[in-house]
Parts: structure tokens; sequence; C-alpha cells
């Protein structure tokens, strides 16, 4: 079975609006509701309405400060990069070997915004 998407399947699903967007970079997870997502220039753009970020290392020890603001309003990836199903809705970017995103459809996981320190929205 292939999984793969294209991205003009991608930009056609109205439910990625109002979820949220995981990035794993390797040093830090990022986590925001996508408020948009289009293609310009070679490249497509998640749009978040607020972005949180937690330091992985410190998190996997009990350590971490929590979740905290950060200044980011959107994501950008190479249409290149081709986003794959992975079932319940959701869409798996495999960005860099260190780098990895996953696209929460709504009514899926969210991380709440309670939860972010220093957010005001």
């Amino acid at each position: 079975m292939n999984n793969n998407l294209t991205w003009e399947d991608v930009l056609k699903r109205t439910d990625i609006i109002g979820g949220d967007i995981h990035i794993d970079d390797g040093g830090y997870i990022f986590r925001g509701p996508i408020s948009g997502i289009k293609l310009e220039k070679g490249h497509i753009y998640i749009d978040v309405s607020w972005m949180a970020r937690i330091e992985i290392s410190r998190m996997s020890i009990g350590l971490g400060k929590g979740w905290e603001s950060c200044n980011m309003s959107f994501y950008r990836v190479s249409v290149s990069t081709l986003p794959t199903d992975i079932g319940n809705g959701r869409i798996s970017l495999g960005v860099s070997s260190k780098e990895f995103s996953i696209l929460f459809p709504k009514g899926d996981k969210k991380l709440d915004p309670a939860h972010v320190k220093g957010l005001k929205i």
C-alpha cells in the first residue's frame, strides 16, 4: 500500500486547518494550531496561530521548563518533501534524518494553550 500523498492532496484537506502541527527538529519539539496552508515559490507554508516549544533532552529527564511560547508564525517545507498518510487523518513530513513533522487534523491531539508559558492569544 502506497501512503504517499501529493501536495495537491494536502492542500485540498479542509480538516487540517484548525488541527495542530508537531515539529521535532532533534533538539526541540514545536507545536501549534494550523491556521492556513499554501504553496508559494516551490515551498509549502503552514501558518500557525501561535507556536510553543519544549526542549527534548531536558523534557525526557524531567528537568524541562515545560512548554514555552516562541516567536514562530509559519513552518516552511520544500515541495520536494513528500507528505505521507500515516492514518487517522494524520500526515507525516520527513524533512531530514533529524527533523520530521506531523500534521494533525481537527479533533485530534492538541496542545492546550493554558500549558504554554508566556503565550498571549
